[in-house]
């Protein structure tokens, strides 16, 4: 008798193991499955995220703090074009990123390379009239190049992927 009531315990014990076992096991992929429908939205990567939006974005910021310590009457002028001009790569850039159609992607990244040259021209030109130090000018010209090559590269992996 003390034989039978230790095999039912242990066979209990077994059944509780295996029950808790199917349970955790149900709890775990119930976990996993909704992890991964949170998560969904952390997994898209962003126009935001690219290295060269990046660029872009702290050049603004860049440009914008420097832009109050150029004179006045260029401020308005060549300052706040160029403001303008690195405002509407940044749009370029997201939309390049988001386009299906590769033609759109294409002309999307073109004309944020004419814009990126425009910007190496009017911060020369800025440098020239003496409304930015060569400092500032260097470092500029620096990060302009710099995005220069990962635009080219961008619009020769579309050339690839899709000519």
């Amino acid at each position: 008798s003390s034989r039978l009531s230790s095999n039912s315990a242990t066979s209990f014990f077994l059944l509780l193991s295996l029950r808790n076992s199917v349970h955790a096991s149900n709890k775990f992929f119930s976990e996993i499955i909704f992890s991964n429908i949170m998560n969904t939205k952390n997994d898209i990567k962003t126009a935001e995220q690219t290295p060269l939006f990046q660029a872009v974005y702290k050049l603004y910021l860049s440009w914008y703090v420097r832009c109050s310590q150029i004179p006045k009457k260029d401020r308005f002028t060549i300052g706040q074009k160029t403001e303008n001009l690195l405002l509407e790569i940044l749009i370029l850039v997201v939309t390049a990123y988001h386009t299906n159609n590769p033609e759109y992607k294409r002309q999307s990244l073109s004309k944020a390379n004419t814009l990126l040259e425009c910007v190496k021209v009017t911060i020369r030109l800025a440098k020239d009239v003496k409304a930015l130090e060569q400092r500032w000018y260097i470092d500029y010209q620096t990060r302009i190049q710099e995005m220069g090559k990962m635009l080219g590269g961008w619009i020769s992996s579309t050339c690839k992927t899709n000519g």
